[in-house]
């Protein structure tokens, strides 16, 4: 099966080498991947540059288990589910695993519906269109206001040089897509929420 392609590489022995070497590269870079998928973190001088234009900012939402990719003091972590977490009254840095993009955006908004003022945060997220992320923040232009927009080609992430997180990280290059930071203000809000925005708050 897939998942015995080492092993059997390297039961070949010496003639088995080249065929364990290219699996183990191929294994190395599908575990990087899906360890950069939810961990690219925003280039400090622009989280400082928004920390100094909104902020004080007080949590960063989406960090890994130590922090390690923190940008402020107190932090949530995969362990410790910023979901779990209520937002209200804090303002909080958000750059979201792209999985739970939308997810996030709900509990936000229900912290946000039920503690009007003094709720605010900031997403960093991809402009994919189709997205029901995107696609909130487009039909809530009351709510969000995109204060950052970055071109496809911008260098803007770094990511673990390793799966193991403990090196320093590295630049992942010019981004695929546009980015954009979007903020929800610490004040009450008068906009519609749109009815299959509210129809997925009654599911989560």
């Amino acid at each position: 099966t897939k998942d015995n392609i080492l092993a059997d590489a390297l039961s070949r022995g010496l003639s088995g080498r080249g065929a364990f070497e290219r699996a183990l590269a191929s294994w190395e870079e599908s575990a990087r991947v899906i360890s950069d998928f939810d961990d690219w973190q925003l280039r400090t001088q622009e989280v400082v540059s928004l920390d100094v234009e909104f902020g004080p900012i007080e949590v960063d939402a989406c960090c890994d288990e130590i922090g390690s990719n923190a940008h402020f003091e107190e932090f949530w972590s995969s362990a410790d589910d910023c979901r779990g977490h209520d937002w209200s009254g804090r303002t909080i840095y958000c750059n979201p695993p792209f999985s739970l993009m939308f997810s996030i955006l709900l509990h936000f908004l229900k912290c946000k519906m039920s503690s009007p003022v003094g709720t605010s945060a900031i997403f960093v997220l991809p402009v994919w269109l189709s997205h029901d992320a995107v696609r909130m923040v487009l039909a809530m232009p009351e709510w969000f206001e995109v204060v950052r927009r970055y071109e496809a080609g911008t260098r803007l992430f770094t990511a673990p040089r390793d799966v193991s997180r403990k090196a320093t990280r590295r630049d992942v290059g010019p981004t695929k897509w546009g980015v954009w930071v979007v903020r929800c203000p610490p004040v009450k809000i008068q906009g519609k929420i749109p009815d299959w925005v509210l129809d997925c708050l009654d599911r989560e």
